[in-house]
């Protein structure tokens, strides 16, 4: 009888063992990746029109553990703030800047911008700068003890 609770204690101990180690989650570390289309680019001299910006997040992730959320928190961008320019452009941009909350991997959210076209404005492409804020949590450890935040600032541009 003292074998087989031997041989019982040995039994639970590695129950119990085992499934600490099949559970050890590993840290998540990724990014967003904003940019900026603009689908309707088309404008007459002269006119008064609404340009909607696509902002589209194409993420990426380093690392990922198994903690369920974690992905998609390194991978939001948060506080998305966007504002146009218009640089070099012959319009002139009446909506200040737009908020678009949090834009997750993999989704498009639309930013209208009224704009004056110049009357005189001369035919061509223009290269028009886009100003782009948002926060990420681009580390998570593996016990959520610790986490990196980080602010973005850019420029990108459209035509």
């Amino acid at each position: 009888m003292r074998g087989g609770r031997a041989l019982i204690l040995v039994l639970v101990v590695a129950m119990v063992a085992l499934p600490a180690t099949a559970v050890a989650v590993a840290d998540t570390q990724g990014e967003p990746d904003l940019s900026v289309t603009l689908p309707g680019n088309r404008v007459t001299a002269g006119e008064v029109t609404t340009l909607e910006l696509q902002v589209s997040n194409a993420a990426t992730v380093e690392s990922s553990g198994r903690v369920p959320g974690d992905i998609q928190r390194v991978t939001a961008a948060r506080g998305v703030r966007v504002k146009l320019r218009s640089g070099d452009a012959p319009i002139q941009v009446r909506t200040n800047a737009r908020s678009l909350g949090t834009v997750p991997d993999g989704a498009v959210a639309p930013a209208p911008f009224e704009v004056v076209v110049d009357e005189d404005a001369e035919p061509g492409s223009y290269r028009v700068p886009v100003d782009v804020e948002y926060e990420f949590t681009q580390y998570i450890d593996a016990n959520d003890d610790f986490r990196d935040t980080d602010t973005v600032e850019d420029t990108l541009y459209v035509s």
